[in-house]
Protein backbone atom coordinates (compact mmCIF):
# COMPACT_ATOMS: atom_id res chain seq x y z
CA UNK A 1 0.00 0.00 0.00
CA UNK A 2 1.13 3.53 -0.73
CA UNK A 3 -0.13 6.89 0.44
CA UNK A 4 0.18 9.66 -2.14
CA UNK A 5 0.61 13.09 -0.58
CA UNK A 6 1.44 15.71 -3.19
CA UNK A 7 5.09 15.14 -4.07
CA UNK A 8 5.48 12.25 -1.60
CA UNK A 9 4.67 8.58 -2.05
CA UNK A 10 4.78 6.91 1.36
CA UNK A 11 5.20 3.14 1.60
CA UNK A 12 2.68 1.85 4.15
CA UNK A 13 3.34 -1.84 3.58
CA UNK A 14 6.58 -2.20 5.51
CA UNK A 15 7.70 -0.88 8.88
CA UNK A 16 4.93 1.34 10.29
CA UNK A 17 5.26 5.05 9.68
CA UNK A 18 5.53 7.39 12.64
CA UNK A 19 3.64 10.69 12.65
CA UNK A 20 5.07 13.15 15.17
CA UNK A 21 2.70 15.54 16.94
CA UNK A 22 3.56 19.24 16.93
CA UNK A 23 0.95 21.30 18.76
CA UNK A 24 1.06 25.09 18.79
CA UNK A 25 -2.01 25.39 20.97
CA UNK A 26 -2.46 26.76 24.49
CA UNK A 27 -4.96 24.08 25.53
CA UNK A 28 -4.15 20.65 24.05
CA UNK A 29 -4.76 17.90 26.61
CA UNK A 30 -1.15 16.74 26.87
CA UNK A 31 1.21 19.48 25.70
CA UNK A 32 -0.85 22.64 25.34
CA UNK A 33 1.05 25.87 25.92
CA UNK A 34 4.46 24.20 26.04
CA UNK A 35 5.77 25.94 22.91
CA UNK A 36 6.00 29.69 23.31
CA UNK A 37 7.29 30.89 19.93
CA UNK A 38 7.83 30.10 16.28
CA UNK A 39 11.49 29.20 16.65
CA UNK A 40 10.86 26.90 19.57
CA UNK A 41 8.06 25.15 17.68
CA UNK A 42 10.19 24.75 14.56
CA UNK A 43 13.09 23.39 16.59
CA UNK A 44 10.83 20.82 18.20
CA UNK A 45 9.42 19.79 14.81
CA UNK A 46 12.89 19.27 13.36
CA UNK A 47 13.91 17.38 16.48
CA UNK A 48 10.95 15.02 16.08
CA UNK A 49 12.10 14.30 12.52
CA UNK A 50 15.66 13.65 13.72
CA UNK A 51 14.21 11.19 16.26
CA UNK A 52 12.46 9.22 13.53
CA UNK A 53 9.22 10.95 12.51
CA UNK A 54 8.22 10.11 8.94
CA UNK A 55 5.47 12.76 8.99
CA UNK A 56 5.06 15.92 11.06
CA UNK A 57 1.50 16.74 12.14
CA UNK A 58 1.01 20.41 13.01
CA UNK A 59 -2.08 21.58 14.88
CA UNK A 60 -3.27 25.04 15.86
CA UNK A 61 -6.54 24.14 17.56
CA UNK A 62 -7.08 21.64 20.35
CA UNK A 63 -9.55 18.83 19.62
CA UNK A 64 -9.57 17.47 23.16
CA UNK A 65 -13.01 16.71 24.66
CA UNK A 66 -14.71 19.97 25.65
CA UNK A 67 -12.28 22.13 23.68
CA UNK A 68 -13.20 25.71 22.83
CA UNK A 69 -13.31 26.21 19.03
CA UNK A 70 -11.19 29.07 17.71
CA UNK A 71 -11.80 31.19 14.59
CA UNK A 72 -9.90 30.27 11.45
CA UNK A 73 -7.84 33.45 11.55
CA UNK A 74 -6.44 32.59 14.99
CA UNK A 75 -5.53 29.10 13.86
CA UNK A 76 -3.85 30.54 10.77
CA UNK A 77 -1.87 33.01 12.90
CA UNK A 78 -0.67 30.11 15.05
CA UNK A 79 0.38 27.68 12.32
CA UNK A 80 1.49 29.70 9.30
CA UNK A 81 4.69 31.22 10.76
CA UNK A 82 5.74 27.75 11.91
CA UNK A 83 5.07 26.24 8.48
CA UNK A 84 7.04 28.97 6.75
CA UNK A 85 9.93 28.50 9.17
CA UNK A 86 9.92 24.71 8.77
CA UNK A 87 9.53 24.27 5.03
CA UNK A 88 13.07 25.19 3.93
CA UNK A 89 14.53 22.51 6.23
CA UNK A 90 11.80 19.88 6.46
CA UNK A 91 12.56 16.65 4.59
CA UNK A 92 9.33 14.80 5.44
CA UNK A 93 5.69 15.61 4.58
CA UNK A 94 3.94 18.15 6.78
CA UNK A 95 0.38 17.41 7.85
CA UNK A 96 -2.03 20.13 8.93
CA UNK A 97 -4.38 18.99 11.69
CA UNK A 98 -7.49 21.13 11.24
CA UNK A 99 -11.27 21.14 10.99
CA UNK A 100 -11.34 24.16 8.68
CA UNK A 101 -10.95 24.26 4.90
CA UNK A 102 -9.59 27.81 5.04
CA UNK A 103 -6.75 26.74 7.34
CA UNK A 104 -6.03 23.66 5.23
CA UNK A 105 -5.90 25.74 2.05
CA UNK A 106 -3.42 28.22 3.54
CA UNK A 107 -1.22 25.42 4.90
CA UNK A 108 -1.21 23.54 1.59
CA UNK A 109 -0.32 26.74 -0.27
CA UNK A 110 2.67 27.10 2.05
CA UNK A 111 3.90 23.55 1.45
CA UNK A 112 1.92 21.15 3.63
CA UNK A 113 1.23 17.79 1.98
CA UNK A 114 -1.51 16.22 4.12
CA UNK A 115 -4.84 17.30 5.62
CA UNK A 116 -5.64 15.56 8.92
CA UNK A 117 -9.32 16.06 9.72
CA UNK A 118 -11.15 14.81 12.79
CA UNK A 119 -14.39 16.45 11.66
CA UNK A 120 -17.60 14.40 11.45
CA UNK A 121 -18.37 13.09 7.98
CA UNK A 122 -21.01 15.74 7.27
CA UNK A 123 -18.47 18.55 7.83
CA UNK A 124 -15.66 17.26 5.61
CA UNK A 125 -16.94 18.34 2.19
CA UNK A 126 -14.87 21.51 1.79
CA UNK A 127 -11.81 19.82 3.28
CA UNK A 128 -12.09 16.99 0.73
CA UNK A 129 -12.22 19.51 -2.12
CA UNK A 130 -9.24 21.50 -0.84
CA UNK A 131 -7.16 18.34 -0.48
CA UNK A 132 -8.25 17.04 -3.88
CA UNK A 133 -7.32 20.29 -5.63
CA UNK A 134 -3.85 20.18 -4.06
CA UNK A 135 -3.45 16.42 -4.61
CA UNK A 136 -2.75 16.19 -0.89
CA UNK A 137 -3.01 13.20 1.38
CA UNK A 138 -6.08 13.01 3.61
CA UNK A 139 -6.55 11.44 7.04
CA UNK A 140 -10.21 10.41 7.28
CA UNK A 141 -11.16 10.06 10.93
CA UNK A 142 -14.19 8.30 12.36
CA UNK A 143 -16.13 10.85 14.40
CA UNK A 144 -19.81 10.02 14.70
CA UNK A 145 -21.77 11.99 17.33
CA UNK A 146 -24.30 9.23 18.06
CA UNK A 147 -21.71 6.46 18.17
CA UNK A 148 -21.75 6.38 21.97
CA UNK A 149 -25.01 4.42 21.83
CA UNK A 150 -23.45 1.60 19.78
CA UNK A 151 -22.70 -1.63 21.65
CA UNK A 152 -18.95 -2.29 21.87
CA UNK A 153 -19.29 -5.61 20.05
CA UNK A 154 -20.78 -3.74 17.07
CA UNK A 155 -18.35 -0.83 17.15
CA UNK A 156 -16.04 -1.92 14.32
CA UNK A 157 -18.93 -3.03 12.10
CA UNK A 158 -20.64 0.33 12.56
CA UNK A 159 -17.35 2.13 11.92
CA UNK A 160 -16.91 0.23 8.66
CA UNK A 161 -20.35 1.44 7.53
CA UNK A 162 -19.31 5.02 8.34
CA UNK A 163 -16.07 4.73 6.40
CA UNK A 164 -17.83 3.20 3.38
CA UNK A 165 -20.14 6.21 3.15
CA UNK A 166 -17.37 8.72 3.88
CA UNK A 167 -15.13 7.23 1.19
CA UNK A 168 -17.95 7.64 -1.32
CA UNK A 169 -18.20 11.31 -0.31
CA UNK A 170 -14.43 11.75 -0.65
CA UNK A 171 -14.41 10.12 -4.08
CA UNK A 172 -17.22 12.36 -5.26
CA UNK A 173 -15.14 15.37 -4.17
CA UNK A 174 -12.17 14.21 -6.24
CA UNK A 175 -9.99 12.31 -3.78
CA UNK A 176 -8.51 9.02 -5.00
CA UNK A 177 -8.16 6.02 -2.63
CA UNK A 178 -4.37 6.36 -2.76
CA UNK A 179 -4.66 9.79 -1.12
CA UNK A 180 -6.60 8.50 1.91
CA UNK A 181 -5.75 6.77 5.16
CA UNK A 182 -8.32 5.77 7.77
CA UNK A 183 -8.17 6.76 11.43
CA UNK A 184 -10.61 5.00 13.82
CA UNK A 185 -10.67 8.16 15.94
CA UNK A 186 -9.94 6.61 19.32
CA UNK A 187 -11.28 8.97 21.97
CA UNK A 188 -13.64 10.89 19.67
CA UNK A 189 -17.24 10.29 20.84
CA UNK A 190 -16.38 6.82 22.11
CA UNK A 191 -16.67 4.98 25.39
CA UNK A 192 -13.74 3.26 27.06
CA UNK A 193 -15.20 -0.12 26.10
CA UNK A 194 -15.63 0.93 22.47
CA UNK A 195 -12.02 2.10 22.28
CA UNK A 196 -10.80 -1.29 23.48
CA UNK A 197 -13.09 -3.18 21.12
CA UNK A 198 -11.92 -1.13 18.14
CA UNK A 199 -8.24 -1.79 18.80
CA UNK A 200 -8.94 -5.51 19.23
CA UNK A 201 -10.97 -5.64 16.02
CA UNK A 202 -8.77 -3.41 13.91
CA UNK A 203 -8.14 -6.03 11.22
CA UNK A 204 -11.76 -5.71 10.10
CA UNK A 205 -10.96 -2.21 8.84
CA UNK A 206 -8.25 -3.59 6.57
CA UNK A 207 -11.07 -4.71 4.23
CA UNK A 208 -10.87 -1.29 2.57
CA UNK A 209 -7.31 -1.91 1.41
CA UNK A 210 -6.22 1.46 2.82
CA UNK A 211 -3.57 2.25 5.44
CA UNK A 212 -4.90 2.59 8.98
CA UNK A 213 -3.54 5.33 11.23
CA UNK A 214 -3.82 5.04 15.02
CA UNK A 215 -3.75 8.12 17.24
CA UNK A 216 -3.50 6.59 20.70
CA UNK A 217 -0.79 8.74 22.18
CA UNK A 218 -1.45 9.61 25.85
CA UNK A 219 -5.22 9.22 25.33
CA UNK A 220 -7.70 9.07 28.20
CA UNK A 221 -8.39 5.36 27.82
CA UNK A 222 -4.74 4.71 28.68
CA UNK A 223 -5.19 6.80 31.82
CA UNK A 224 -8.27 4.74 32.67
CA UNK A 225 -6.21 1.56 32.37
CA UNK A 226 -3.12 2.76 34.21
CA UNK A 227 -4.18 5.63 36.47
CA UNK A 228 -1.42 7.78 34.94
CA UNK A 229 -1.67 11.44 33.88
CA UNK A 230 -1.09 12.31 30.19
CA UNK A 231 2.61 13.15 30.49
CA UNK A 232 3.27 9.74 32.09
CA UNK A 233 1.52 7.61 29.45
CA UNK A 234 4.28 7.11 26.87
CA UNK A 235 5.03 3.51 27.93
CA UNK A 236 1.32 2.70 27.80
CA UNK A 237 1.16 4.36 24.37
CA UNK A 238 3.93 2.11 23.04
CA UNK A 239 2.09 -0.96 24.35
CA UNK A 240 -1.20 0.08 22.72
CA UNK A 241 0.52 1.04 19.47
CA UNK A 242 2.27 -2.34 19.40
CA UNK A 243 -1.04 -4.18 19.65
CA UNK A 244 -2.46 -1.92 16.93
CA UNK A 245 0.46 -2.66 14.62
CA UNK A 246 0.09 -6.40 15.23
CA UNK A 247 -3.60 -5.96 14.32
CA UNK A 248 -2.87 -4.19 11.05
CA UNK A 249 -2.10 -0.51 11.69
CA UNK A 250 0.31 1.11 9.22
CA UNK A 251 0.85 4.50 10.87
CA UNK A 252 1.07 5.62 14.50
CA UNK A 253 0.63 9.22 15.66
CA UNK A 254 2.69 9.97 18.76
CA UNK A 255 4.02 12.67 21.05
CA UNK A 256 7.18 10.70 21.92
CA UNK A 257 8.68 9.87 18.54
CA UNK A 258 11.80 8.14 19.84
CA UNK A 259 9.78 5.65 21.89
CA UNK A 260 7.18 5.26 19.15
CA UNK A 261 9.80 4.50 16.53
CA UNK A 262 11.47 1.85 18.69
CA UNK A 263 8.14 0.21 19.48
CA UNK A 264 7.12 0.21 15.83
CA UNK A 265 10.39 -1.44 14.79
CA UNK A 266 9.94 -4.24 17.30
CA UNK A 267 6.26 -4.74 16.51
CA UNK A 268 6.98 -4.88 12.78
CA UNK A 269 9.66 -7.51 13.33
CA UNK A 270 7.36 -9.71 15.43
CA UNK A 271 4.06 -9.47 13.54
CA UNK A 272 2.89 -12.19 11.21
CA UNK A 273 3.23 -11.42 7.50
Amino acid sequence: MVWKCRGYTLDCSGEPLVMGILNVTPDSFSDGGMLTGVEEAAEKGLRLVSEGADILDLGGESTRPGHEPVPAYIEIVRVMPVIKRLMPELKVPLSIDTLKAEVAHKALEAGAAIVNSVAPREENGDLYRVAAEAQAGFVLTHNEPDFLAVAPERAVERMAEYFKAALEDASAAGLSPEQIVLDPGIGFAKTHEQNIAIIRGLRQLCQFGLPVLMGLSRKTFLGNLTGLVPAERDDATVAADTVSILNGASIIRVHNVRAGRAGAQVAAALREV
